[in-house]
């Protein structure tokens, strides 16, 4: 199963340096977080824009929701419905996942 992480890097302001990486997480309360600083950005951007030049904030609002696809398929937003958590998709089916002992 593929890993999506973050990784916090250090890169220092004179040419040439080497990056270092500091830390890194899967931790899923780290990558939501991150995603939705990600799409306000994003979102900012747009804002920034809209009284600017059209053309621009169309091309960023472009970005965003392309942004915000990529960011939905590598972070799903966690299922709101509690009795729908515990499915799970098994060749083209639900199937429902017995967590309890």
């Amino acid at each position: 199963m593929p890993l999506v992480e973050v990784i916090l890097t250090y890169r220092p302001e004179s040419s040439g340096a080497t990056e270092v990486r500091v830390a890194a997480t899967s931790r899923r309360p780290a990558l939501l977080a991150l995603k939705g600083e990600l799409l306000e950005e994003a979102r900012e951007e747009v804002t920034l824009w809209s009284g600017i030049d059209s053309r621009v904030e169309a091309m960023r609002r472009a970005d965003a929701e392309r942004l915000r696809q990529v960011l939905d398929t590598l972070i799903p937003e966690p299922c709101p419905d509690p009795e729908k958590a515990h499915l799970r998709l098994v060749q083209g089916t639900e199937e429902a996942e017995d967590l309890d002992p």
